[in-house]
């Protein structure tokens, strides 16, 4: 019993991690496409 619930804490740490790099990628994804385009506009 006690492995199951350590392996269920685990995978929600898991996730809490997953869903703060995706939030970061997306920023950084966002920042990247609009330095691209202020880039393309300028030309």
């Amino acid at each position: 019993m006690w492995g199951i619930r350590r392996n269920l804490m685990d995978m929600q740490l898991f996730w809490d991690i997953v869903a703060i790099v995706i939030n970061i990628g997306v920023w950084v994804a966002l920042g990247l496409f609009i330095r691209w385009l202020i880039l393309k506009i300028k030309k």
